[in-house]
């Protein structure tokens, strides 16, 4: 198995912040970051999704667009989207369709699980 990989629909960065930040509790509904959304908190990951992450075999990567285009460029898929990694090589394993149409974080877990056991 690879490492995997999730890339946030957000930038990293004070002003992407607070700006997501504010959008999530206006207007959840339209946030951009389906990803954000089931694994943050207003200010940080739930504590389910940390204790999942603790039970991997390796530590994921997290990276916002902005950092994922400056080291890889434009992956074709859009963004939030999760991969696995074998060294420069990344596989997808959920676009943000696929993300989009997770309805709660149980979801987005048993879908890392599902990669995780396939491998």
């Amino acid at each position: 198995m690879g490492r995997l990989l999730f890339v946030y629909n957000a930038d990293n960065g004070l002003f992407s912040t607070v700006n997501d930040f504010a959008h999530k509790l206006v207007r959840p509904s339209t946030y951009a970051c389906s990803l954000c959304m089931l694994t943050h908190g207003h200010f940080t990951a739930k504590q389910a999704w940390a204790d999942f992450l603790g039970t991997l075999p390796e530590t994921p990567e997290f990276l916002h667009r902005n950092e994922f285009l400056e080291q890889f460029g434009d992956p074709g898929t859009g963004f939030p989207v999760l991969f696995e990694r074998h060294g420069e090589e990344r596989v997808l394993v959920a676009g943000p369709a696929e993300l989009g149409r997770l309805e709660d974080l149980q979801e987005l877990i048993d879908l890392v699980r599902r990669s995780v056991t396939r491998n």
